[in-house]
């Protein structure tokens, strides 16, 4: 999580308290607002990676798009030859890396990390 106007990392915890209702649910509430220090585009990880970023603060909760709503998106790199894209959400549970250069070579399994440009 970074906090705007400055180059200092700053984690926050949060659990999440609620969520959409259906099955296909998109967002997310956790327990950590603007009197935590959360502001809007901040990105929310876990220690397995990316899950969404905060669209919207309150003082005690903020929601939190997670990465396969539809509208989701964030810029990535390759992990081995530096290969950027963009993630993107479909909606249903699934990823694409989307706008890779047609020249450029990704090899199968080959992890994908934000690169921090968009910052998320």
């Amino acid at each position: 999580d970074y906090t705007y106007g400055s180059d200092e990392k700053k984690d926050i915890a949060a659990r999440i308290i609620a969520n959409t209702t259906g099955a296909n649910s998109k967002v997310v509430y956790v327990d950590r607002g603007s009197s935590a220090g959360v502001l809007p585009g901040m990105a929310v990880i876990t220690p397995d990676g990316i899950i969404g970023k905060v669209v919207s603060v309150f003082p005690t909760a903020s929601q939190v798009m997670l990465v396969y709503d539809a509208s989701f998106a964030a810029g990535v790199v390759s992990e081995k030859l530096r290969v950027q894209g963009t993630l993107k959400g479909q909606g249903h549970g699934t990823l694409i890396i989307d706008h890779v250069p047609s020249e450029m070579k990704v090899e199968p399994g080959e992890k994908f990390y934000t690169s921090g440009d968009d910052r998320i």
